[in-house]
């Protein structure tokens, strides 16, 4: 396990003072490696004779204790949403070289350094406390599913307890939808000896679902076409033919609409009076025009920024989707 890194975000940092006496704190209750040590040989290589067994069971009581007395101090000294009244990284490199994995468990937590905090739970062999942390996180970092995947995918993927943990894990992800099924898949396809019955069901729902998203994306484009045809007649019919306006109320004030009144192509009347100074565009439309001219104004932006879009090509799990969704905003021509 790695101590060496840090978060996306640095922790608070405590007052000098205050550190240290938490850091002495700290270093008291783990004065003595917590991970029992290779037993005692001697120069030519044989064991020399062990302590008594009440000795030993004294010896792991106690380093039971101070481990569980060290966790406490980590969390009550560095309480959710607050500062930390110790050196994080001090306390990081010191829970390493003691041998407290529960410490450096809740300091890969806090830091968030997730990935380190996966990885100590694989090397620990802790397949429960995995999934756990993965589904605690994996909301807001869902690149670490990818990691969870991997790593019961590729490893002793026969035996019942991977297969339970890649199905566990495969339910995360897909009601979440926190990886794209392409991605999934090609995460698991990696080990030849993965059964296929694992991920026949989630691959049967995801294509069924995937079938339901182009049917409705096929009617939203028929609708679409439709939609631009009546307008384009529209269009034509203004430019064509004459307008015959009976409105008799103002749309502004609902009074009856009397003389001056101003007439607008989208069919709404108003007084003069009613409109005041703003007399070149409907006020009933306008906001909606202005939405329009906006987001235009906003794609004729993004198609000259190629940076965000190579940026958002390499960021996203699912390229294709990338660039599906530029050609749809009319920004890659």
């Amino acid at each position: 396990m790695d101590a060496c890194g840090s978060g996306d975000d640095a922790p608070p940092a405590a007052a000098p003072a205050v550190a240290a006496v938490h850091n002495t704190l700290l270093e008291l209750l783990l004065a003595e490696r917590l991970a029992p040590p290779p037993p005692p040989t001697s120069r030519h290589g044989a064991h020399v004779h062990a302590p008594p067994a009440d000795a030993h069971a004294d010896a792991d009581a106690d380093a039971d204790a101070r481990a569980d007395a060290a966790l406490r101090f980590l969390r009550d000294a560095w309480p959710a949403g607050g500062a930390a009244r110790y050196d994080a990284s001090h306390a990081l490199v010191l829970c390493q070289t003691r041998g407290h994995d529960q410490g450096l468990l809740f300091l890969y937590e806090r830091l968030r350094m997730y990935p380190e905090l996966l990885r100590a739970y694989m090397a620990a062999g802790d397949a429960r406390g995995l999934l756990d942390a993965a589904a605690r996180l994996g909301g807001r970092e869902p690149a670490l599913w990818r990691e969870v995947l991997e790593h019961f995918g590729g490893a002793s993927s026969g035996s019942d307890e991977a297969a339970a943990a890649v199905t566990e894990a495969l339910s995360h992800v897909e009601r979440g939808r926190l990886l794209p099924p392409l991605t999934v898949l090609q995460t698991l396809s990696r080990n030849g000896a993965l059964p296929l019955s694992l991920v026949r069901e989630y691959v049967r729902r995801a294509l069924a679902e995937e079938a339901q998203a182009v049917a409705e994306d096929r009617a939203a484009a028929l609708r679409y076409e439709q939609e631009t045809l009546r307008m384009r007649a529209e269009a034509a019919d203004l430019r064509t033919c004459a307008r015959v306006f009976q409105n008799n109320r103002c749309a502004l004030c609902t009074q009856t609409l009397d003389l001056p009144a101003a007439h607008f192509l989208c069919m709404h009347s108003f007084h003069t009076r009613c409109l005041g100074e703003n007399d070149r565009e409907c006020p009933v439309c306008a906001p909606e025009n202005r939405a329009v001219l906006e987001v235009k104004r906003a794609l004729a932006a993004a198609a000259q920024d190629q940076d965000r879009f190579f940026q958002a090509l390499e960021n996203s799990d699912d390229g294709f989707a990338v660039v599906a969704e530029h050609f749809g905003r009319g920004i890659l021509q």
